[in-house]
């Protein structure tokens, strides 16, 4: 008989008092064993902690709890980077504190890992929509490439990125490869990125987790035009600069590597396409003109890459009115 390996179920929360309990006593529920179950919080100001801490000391079942409690925020990227060194588990499942896992969840990515050749270094599955006041929704599954085994240079070119919150790793992506910093927030492009590099990555058709729709895991894109051009569309910008950059790194340190022809500059061409409307949208209006002609003449992005963000910055009144145009058009 194959023996079962030790799985780490880290359960991640910021400021999620409000669900902790619900997704803890879901990750207690887990029919695999041997589990490690880590509870890490990222340093929250409300009482998701004070929670964590009352529901291990009152757990009495089979699988050994752990707690976490970072001395600072360190976002998404430096807080996973932390569960990755803390964790004791040959595969992390992660669990976001908003999100409730199925009682199988860990066992069917168990037998899904085990069953492959070579082990994939990522897995993941189909969420179902759960809304804030606990009402489940709709089956969702990834995009059709994500269903799939991606290659590396096929992941960079379409910018996809695996849903973070039905993630689970092998300890490979943290052991070879840079710490993730603070300041990454795009996880769920670069641990698939890190896994296509190496033993690829695996989809199990079965909603595993209930995802919560709603606060911190709610979709933040904004509705007003000045908000996607001054505030959260620059973030997203932002984001997946930093992504594309730290996916470089990655590369870099890995010269053992076999890499395919055109994913470096792949890469750099996706991190300039987002750099590009950080750029101009820093720069006072009476430098946007050269910036954005230095753009339109950059022959490595393709023209709507260097139109759209110049079109945005130069003209930002005529963008807001088409955009909004679109909108009751129903085309966005």
């Amino acid at each position: 008989m194959r023996e079962r390996p030790l799985v780490t179920l880290a359960v991640i929360a910021f400021n999620q008092e409000e669900y902790i309990e619900e997704a803890v006593r879901a990750a207690f529920t887990q029919t695999h064993q041997p589990l490690e179950i880590l509870l890490s919080d990222d340093c929250s100001t409300d009482s998701t902690f004070a929670r964590m801490e009352a529901l291990a000391a009152a757990y009495d079942g089979p699988h050994r709890v752990r707690l976490n409690r970072n001395a600072s925020n360190l976002h998404i990227g430096g807080h996973i980077q932390k569960v990755g060194e803390l964790s004791s588990g040959e595969l992390i499942v992660i669990n976001a504190g908003d999100d409730v896992s199925e009682p199988n969840r860990v066992e069917r990515l168990v037998e899904a890992w085990l069953s492959a050749s070579p082990r994939p270094d990522l897995l993941h599955s189909d969420t179902r929509r759960y809304s804030p006041e606990g009402e489940l929704g709709a089956v969702v599954k990834p995009a059709a490439l994500l269903r799939t085994n991606p290659s590396p240079l096929k992941l960079a070119e379409s910018g996809e990125g695996v849903l973070g919150a039905t993630q689970a790793w092998s300890r490979t992506l943290f052991e070879r490869f840079p710490p993730l910093g603070s300041h990454i927030h795009c996880e769920d492009r670069i641990l698939p990125f890190r896994a296509a590099l190496g033993g690829g990555i695996a989809y199990v058709e079965e909603p595993l987790l209930r995802y919560r729709t709603g606060g911190i895991s709610a979709d933040f894109l904004a509705n007003s035009a000045r908000e996607t051009l001054w505030g959260s569309g620059l973030k997203v910008h932002r984001w997946l600069r930093d992504g594309f950059a730290q996916m470089q790194r990655d590369l870099d340190a890995r010269p053992d590597l076999a890499v395919a022809p055109g994913l470096r500059e792949t890469l750099a061409r996706q991190e300039a396409c987002n750099a590009a409307p950080l750029d101009l949208a820093a720069a006072p209006y009476g430098k946007r003109l050269s910036l954005a002609a230095r753009l339109l003449r950059d022959a490595k992005l393709s023209w709507p890459d260097r139109l759209r963000p110049a079109f945005m910055y130069l003209a930002p009144a005529l963008w807001s009115l088409q955009l909004e145009a679109k909108r009751k058009l129903g085309r966005l």
